[in-house]
């Protein structure tokens, strides 16, 4: 499985091959007026997580930083979930929804409650042998997952 490498800009300090790094929260509103944003955050989705993979020359100011940012080629990371056990069958695309889990206690909690976006088409790259009694959900297994549209053909 090969997935598509994405350019982007990152503090000059983090700018190391191996470096991972996950988009979350809000993107700041000094962002969305900068000529640098379509090519910075305006090319990442909240929750899934890069890594660096190269590092180039070229390096620009940010003004919100107040240094320099790198550009860089990033992959995004397989991301491990929970789905209910009939639904963990590697290939398939199906669209996240969270399940919104408040039992902290759970083995399976952090693999239920993560950053991605609601909608979010993702396919089912590896299935564990890891599974789950959950009470909300019956038996839940973990998966490894990317993004469809990361994917390339």
């Amino acid at each position: 499985m090969r997935v598509r490498r994405l350019i982007t800009l990152i503090s000059e300090e983090v700018a190391v091959e191996g470096y991972r790094f996950r988009l979350t929260g809000t993107v700041p509103s000094e962002c969305r007026s900068c000529k640098l944003y379509r090519v910075c955050i305006g090319n990442l989705k909240l929750g899934i997580e890069y890594m660096v993979v190269a590092v180039r020359r070229v390096k620009h100011y940010c003004p919100l930083l107040g240094s320099y940012v790198r550009v860089v080629e990033v992959e995004p990371q397989p991301i491990e979930l929970a789905v209910e056990d009939s639904m963990a069958v590697q290939d398939i695309v199906f669209t996240y929804r969270a399940k919104g889990c408040r039992d902290s206690s759970c083995p399976a909690y952090r693999l239920c409650n993560n950053r991605l976006i609601e909608g979010t088409k993702l396919k089912i790259i590896s299935v564990s042998s890891e599974k789950f009694s959950c009470r909300y959900y019956g038996l839940v297994r973990k998966v490894l997952c990317i993004p469809v549209d990361y994917l390339l053909s």
